[in-house]
């Protein structure tokens, strides 16, 4: 065991090293310097990605579709 300096050094740091990650990390310019691109290049967030159908008439071909798949899957689990 150490002595009672040694735990209360070790105790400040179990407390205070996690306050200052956070502090640190969440300083705007750092958030915009290293999160900001790191997380546009891991979530390709500048890709086109899927849209769905706003008008009405899209809405209902999409589900039409949907239904068409559905029931090919249903008759090919049947057969």
């Amino acid at each position: 065991m150490g002595t009672t300096r040694l735990e209360v050094f070790k105790f400040g740091i179990y407390v205070f090293a996690p306050i200052y990650v956070m502090y640190f990390t969440g300083i705007p310019s750092y958030f915009e310097k290293e999160v900001v691109p790191l997380r546009t290049k891991l979530f390709r967030l500048n890709d086109p990605t899927y849209q769905p159908p706003q008008a009405t008439e899209d809405i209902h071909a999409h589900m039409d579709k949907l239904r068409e798949r559905k029931a090919a899957k249903d008759a090919a689990k049947h057969e």
